[in-house]
């Protein structure tokens, strides 16, 4: 082997490789069949906001086989890899019973990366059959994980957390027709079929292959794909509240000991009521948006409090925003908005007991005035949510809703006309909003909806053209009371004769 040049043996900051994007519950990616043997490992990055959902299945041809009763029954071996309430999962049956691995001791979907590294190894290992690794995986951040398999050995890895166990029964020959990420289609061989997942992810890895990558590029004899490559922002059942009276209710949010919520909104809205549940006693939570702020708002029986979100600008800027609220059993309440995050520890009570219905979007108008003290909105929200996850489960915000009020309709189309260098005459400033836009005219001489009417009059006796000394200084005149009207200590002037 002859170098030329400088040659360094070693790979340092890599581009991450495109991640793939399973934005809706019926996005999945079929890939062909894994070899495994007696030894295997996986891995793989993802990331999501949704506590559950199937990452990763595939399964063997079905088998008769006689159980302790000498009866024939068809089985069939798998592998799965599941969220279920935002903590990672691993399934794994070869042939002598399913055996059920629980990867991480904290919630996984909090929206950051979280790298899956599984192995299997016959000649190490030893523990559990129940394994936990990693923590906090539902944060929407990458999380790696990675298998390991080698006989009836298995090694999880869920970033730097490594777990290791041993599975029991007679079998170790793992036998795999196809694998699915994403979604489970075949399902005659589980009696409890895991929700899909919805999130990002990417570098998925068996035995040494890439197979997204590979089913990307073409290089594989089979790959079904009804998901998209990329990474994009997902905006899951989006629904757009039309006009500041529109709400809906759902059923009691279920968050006695602990609470995780997530939900996505975009408004041109400055305030507006989010969500609203009234509880035992005192007991309640409120989320709205004040003066383009997000503020969260609950009593635990200790009196009201309220965390402000301190994003960089306020919200209102017709563009998508993230919102994760949680409270655990420490009584630690956080609130992030996109990647701003407020966490405040609470003394006193810790449970909150929510009873009726939980109202998104707005209240009956007549509810407003018995609000809690600190909860400031007296309107409604005006504008889209999506993504909605409440505590767990996720509503469809129209079909599961006990009442709706108003126009409310699936989708988020946005504002039918948006600002335009021209939208406004004369100077006049474009004020977006959800219906449309309004022209500010006050720093004008003009009115009207697009600042086109002059507003300032002066009645003269006698007819000037235009291009009359009489008519400049008229026009002059109108500039300079435009200039000084909207300041409360103007004092207007007039030099000369």
């Amino acid at each position: 082997m002859k170098i030329y040049g400088e040659v360094v043996f070693k790979c340092e900051n890599v581009a991450t490789l495109d991640p793939i994007n399973f934005e809706t519950p019926e996005a999945y990616i079929s890939l062909p069949k894994w070899n495994t043997k007696r030894m295997g490992s996986i891995s793989f990055d993802f990331r999501t906001t949704e506590p559950n959902g199937l990452i990763l299945f595939t399964h063997g041809k079905p088998q008769e086989r006689k159980d302790a009763r000498s009866q024939k029954n068809t089985k069939v071996d798998f592998f799965a890899v599941e969220l279920l309430d935002g903590n990672l999962y691993l399934l794994l049956d070869m042939g002598s019973g399913t055996i059920k691995v629980k990867a991480t001791q904290k919630k996984a979907n909090d929206g950051e990366w979280y790298h899956v590294d599984i192995q299997r190894d016959g000649r190490s290992g030893k523990g559990p059959e129940t394994l936990y690794a990693g923590q906090k995986l539902n944060d929407n951040e990458w999380h790696t994980v990675r298998v390991v398999r080698r006989g009836k050995s298995l090694k999880l890895t869920v970033d730097d957390d490594v777990a290791e166990g041993t599975m029991v029964g007679d079998h170790t020959r793992l036998e795999f027709h196809n694998i699915e990420t994403g979604i489970m289609t075949e399902k005659r061989y589980i009696s409890v079929v895991p929700s899909s997942f919805i999130g990002h992810l990417q570098s998925l890895m068996f035995n040494g292959l890439l197979y997204i990558d590979l089913c990307k590029n073409g290089d594989i004899d089979y790959c079904e794909l009804k998901a998209r490559f990329g990474l994009r922002n997902i905006i899951a059942d989006p629904v757009t509240f039309k006009t500041k009276s529109s709400y809906l209710s759902l059923a009691t949010l279920q968050a006695y000991t602990s609470m995780h919520l997530f939900f996505q909104f975009k408004t041109t809205s400055a305030d507006g009521f989010i969500l609203f549940n009234s509880g035992d006693g005192n007991d309640f939570i409120a989320v709205e948006l004040v003066k383009g702020y997000i503020h969260y708002v609950f009593d635990l029986g200790n009196g009201p409090n309220v965390i402000k979100g301190n994003s960089d600008r306020p919200l209102n800027d017709n563009q998508w925003h993230n919102v994760v609220i949680t409270r655990d059993n420490s009584n630690t309440h956080s609130l992030k908005v996109d990647t701003k995050v407020v966490t405040q520890v609470i003394n006193g009570a810790k449970n909150l007991d929510l009873k009726g219905d939980l109202y998104m979007a707005g209240l009956a108008q007549g509810m407003y005035s018995n609000l809690p003290k600190l909860v400031a909105s007296r309107d409604g929200f005006q504008g889209c949510l999506a993504s909605v996850d409440l505590n767990g489960r996720l509503p469809d915000l129209i079909n599961d809703a006990l009442h709706r009020s108003g126009q409310i309709e699936r989708g988020c189309e946005g504002p039918s006309t948006t600002c335009q260098e021209d939208s406004c005459a004369n100077q006049g400033v474009c004020m977006q909003q959800w219906e449309g836009f309004t022209c500010d005219c006050s720093m004008t001489s003009y009115s009207g909806n697009q600042c086109n009417d002059r507003e300032c009059n002066l009645f003269l006796l006698g007819t000037f053209s235009r291009d009359s000394e009489v008519w400049r200084n008229l026009e002059t005149m109108c500039k300079e009371i435009a200039f000084l009207k909207d300041s409360s200590n103007s004092v207007l002037q007039k030099h000369g004769k």
